[in-house]
């Protein structure tokens, strides 16, 4: 039977290996916006690990009001939320000049937006 042990240790640490040398600096800000607290903590927590920069917003009203004044590299978006949904949040980041070459992440928990 072969040493799966061995064999995943050296696979973990490849891994490891080349995440270190693609770890992003501080200089990617990336924009949360995600209704539930809790999933924002857990987003928020992944990407500081990785070594990003982020800013979260609980709202599409609170993201463009933040917008007006921060140009992140990268917007994450959750669709389903009160208000300003992901996909209105995502057209109206599209008509300003300023911000239309933000690439934007949407994404939704549930199994058909």
């Amino acid at each position: 039977m072969p040493n799966l042990i061995g064999r995943e240790a050296t696979l973990s640490s490849q891994t490891e290996q080349q995440e270190s040398r693609l770890v992003p600096t501080e200089s990617v800000q990336i924009l949360v916006v995600e209704d539930s607290v809790t999933q924002a903590l857990n987003l928020r927590f992944l990407l500081q690990k990785r070594g990003y920069a982020v800013s979260v917003c609980h709202s599409g009203e609170e993201a463009l009001r933040y917008l007006k004044e921060h140009k992140p590299t990268l917007i994450i978006s959750d669709i389903v939320m009160p208000g300003i949904d992901g996909y209105e949040l995502c057209r109206l980041i599209r008509q300003d000049r300023q911000l239309a070459d933000v690439p934007i992440i949407l994404m939704t928990a549930l199994s058909d937006p």
